[in-house]
């Protein structure tokens, strides 16, 4: 299968669905208009046509071709940064007892999604938290506890020393916290798998259709967006953009760092030698701001990810950074051939949790999953469905964070970036 239209992945040549959906060339009338076709946009529309809603969506590439596409399968619980103490400051304790339950609740949500539309996708459970330091060991047993303290879902369990190599085949970590609630999957394939459920339901979908301009309606009024040949009229519209919303929404734009992240996949191993690199199958992460992210395919190759920053420029060529990185994890590694390499934009809100809400009373958005986005994602579609519907909770007490507007000044812009960045990197040391 070629990658015909979508980055030169490991993800792309092993898809298991090719679409190769038509652009919009024709007006039409749905209830909702969403742009974008990620998992925010694909999920948002998928549980609105299970209620019945009829939707329509624009992708202006391929299905799952930016970040959805592209991630590290890394499947994990959360849905932000400090979002506990972030929604307590707006809506009180109760609610964030909320929020400590919702940041399981997004990996159910997923899970149940996946298996009510028999998406194959390679789910495989078992995520690893690892590591390096004194402080991030100490981070690691908070995190514990905290989850301790709320009942989280399945197995969680401390180890350090021979616990750990028990789970990563290396010396390089100290400590690490594993679950079995949370884990990895073929992000390309979730995607499709996705787009394939909408079009059962007889849902629409149209790729390589970029939204170039939006009508809002007056007063709430229907919304008429616009493609290059034609145009879809929508009572309601999600924008789902993301870092790839361009200068469509300047409003949304104001709020999102553009970041980038790069990941490569080795040669298949062997059984044997992926059973010493890492027993149980787990995805892995380590505790720094830019993290070491990894695990294997379901054919045995070393998916390695990092190099995540804030710039706002690609990395090109990651291969020979991202190698050097895998490398001091697993010296043993430096024989196996790399077959490919790819890298992708992301979004990053400033107090690193996801942006969502409305621009008017039928105009809702949600962005920036600053790296994390799989499963807080269907959980933001969730709300969002449920708020067209007919209202949500869940989704008010999320759309009350404020988030912080980034420079406009381009140099100003990458200067404050980078020193977001750079100054994580240093506290996270000591």
């Amino acid at each position: 299968m070629t990658t015909s239209d979508y980055p030169n992945s490991y993800y792309a040549a092993s898809r298991n669905i090719d679409l190769n959906l038509p652009a919009l060339n024709d007006e039409i009338v749905a209830d909702v208009c969403i742009v974008g076709g990620g998992y925010s946009g694909l999920a948002t529309a998928l549980y609105l046509r299970e209620q019945g809603a009829t939707v329509a969506l624009l992708e202006s590439h391929r299905i799952g071709w930016g970040a959805s596409g592209r991630n590290g399968g890394q499947i994990v619980s959360g849905y932000g940064e400090d979002t506990e103490h972030l929604v307590s400051r707006i809506h009180g304790p109760d609610a964030a007892q909320r929020v400590a339950r919702l940041e399981f609740d997004c990996l159910r949500i997923l899970r149940e999604t996946i298996d009510r539309h028999h998406i194959e996708c390679d789910l495989t459970f078992g995520y690893v938290r690892a590591a390096m330091t004194r402080r991030q060991e100490q981070r690691l047993r908070q995190m514990m506890e905290r989850w301790q303290s709320i009942n989280a879902p399945g197995r969680i369990e401390f180890v350090d020393g021979q616990g750990v190599k028990d789970l990563v085949g290396t010396d390089a970590y100290r400590a690490a916290v594993y679950t079995d609630c949370e884990g990895h999957l073929h992000p390309l394939n979730l995607a499709l798998g996705e787009a394939k459920a909408i079009l059962d339901l007889g849902g629409q979908i149209f790729e390589q259709s970029p939204a170039t301009h939006i009508n809002y309606g007056q007063n709430g009024g229907p919304v008429t967006v616009k493609t290059p040949d034609g145009q879809v009229v929508a009572d309601t519209l999600v924008l789902a953009g993301n870092a790839y919303l361009e200068k469509l929404e300047p409003r949304l734009q104001r709020t999102l760092i553009p970041g980038y992240t790069a990941i490569i996949a080795t040669a298949p191993l062997s059984k044997e030698f992926t059973k010493r690199l890492l027993p149980r199958n787990t995805a892995v992460s380590d505790m720094r701001s830019v993290l070491d992210y990894y695990r294997l395919s379901a054919d045995g190759r070393m998916l390695w990810g990092g190099l995540a920053h804030w710039s706002g420029n690609d990395t090109a060529h990651p291969e020979t950074l991202l190698r050097k990185r895998m490398l001091k994890i697993f010296p043993w590694l430096g024989d196996t051939r790399t077959d490919y390499q790819w890298s992708g934009r992301i979004g990053i809100s400033a107090n690193l949790n996801p942006q969502i809400g409305r621009l008017a009373p039928n105009i809702y958005y949600t962005q920036a999953y600053s790296g994390h986005g799989i499963a807080p994602s269907h959980l933001s579609a969730r709300m969002i469905t449920d708020a067209i519907q007919g209202g949500s909770e869940d989704f008010e007490m999320f759309a009350a964070i404020p988030h912080r507007s980034v420079p406009v000044n381009k140099g100003i812009h990458q200067l404050a970036r980078a020193w977001g960045m750079n100054s994580r990197r240093v506290i996270e040391w000591f």
